[in-house]
C-alpha cells in the first residue's frame, strides 16, 4: 500500500476470504487454505456457504540422497574410517567404557600351532591373547632355539575381523571363537 494524498475507502470484508482464494495485504499474498469451524458456521449463517474442502498444503520434504560408505583405504581402523565419513570433524570411535571397566586386565590366553603342511611350522608354537576389555588379539611366537624362526611378537593388538566377510560390516573374533581343537585363520595364517 502505498501513501497518497488521496483517502483510501476500500477495506477488505468478509466476502473478501474464501477458501482457495490468495489475499494482498501490504504487498504480499496470503493463500486461505482452511478456517475454523466457529468461522465455517459464520459463513453458513451470513453467507449461506457450505463449502469448506481445506487444501493441502503441507511442503513435501525432498528425499535426501541415501549417504554411500566408501570401501575401506587400508589406513587406521575400520571403525576410523567410518567416523570419518560421518562428519568433518574427527573423533575418535565411541568406546564401550562399562565393558572396558568391567573386564580391565582380564585377558583369555591360548597356545596354537600352525595348521600347515610345512614341516618347517610343526614345531612353532604360539600364544594367542584375547583382552576381554576391547576385543583385540596379540598373537606371540615362542622362540625355539635352531629352529630359524626367532620368536617374538607374531600379531600386534588388534581387532581382528573372520575370513570372508565384509571390509565395510565387519564380522570380528569373540571369545567365543576360541575353544580347544577349534581352527582360527588370522589374515590367511590358520593356526590350531
Amino acid at each position: 500500500m502505498e501513501i497518497t494524498e488521496n483517502e483510501v475507502k476500500e477495506y477488505f470484508s468478509p466476502k473478501d476470504f474464501h477458501i482457495g482464494q490468495s489475499v494482498n495485504i501490504l504487498g504480499r499474498k496470503y493463500l486461505i487454505y482452511d478456517c475454523d469451524n466457529f468461522t465455517k458456521a459464520w459463513y453458513h449463517n451470513n453467507f449461506g456457504l457450505t463449502e469448506f474442502t481445506p487444501i493441502d498444503v503441507e511442503i513435501k520434504q525432498p528425499e535426501l540422497p541415501k549417504k554411500e560408505i566408501p570401501p575401506y583405504n587400508g589406513y587406521g581402523t575400520i571403525e576410523d574410517s567410518l567416523v570419518s565419513t560421518k562428519s568433518f570433524i574427527l573423533k575418535p570411535p565411541k568406546v564401550d567404557f562399562a565393558k572396558q571397566v568391567d573386564y580391565a586386565q582380564k585377558v583369555l590366553r591360548y597356545e596354537a600351532r600352525l595348521d600347515s603342511v610345512r614341516p618347517e611350522d610343526a614345531s612353532r608354537r604360539f600364544i594367542i591373547s584375547y583382552r576381554l576389555s576391547d576385543d583385540m588379539i596379540s598373537i606371540f611366537e615362542t622362540p625355539m632355539r635352531n629352529s630359524g624362526f626367532p620368536g617374538g611378537s607374531f600379531l600386534k593388538r588388534s581387532r581382528v575381523a573372520k575370513p570372508g566377510c565384509l571390509l565395510d560390516n565387519p564380522i570380528y573374533y569373540g571369545p567365543t571363537d576360541f575353544s580347544i581343537g577349534s581352527k582360527i585363520d588370522i589374515f590367511g595364517t590358520r593356526s590350531l
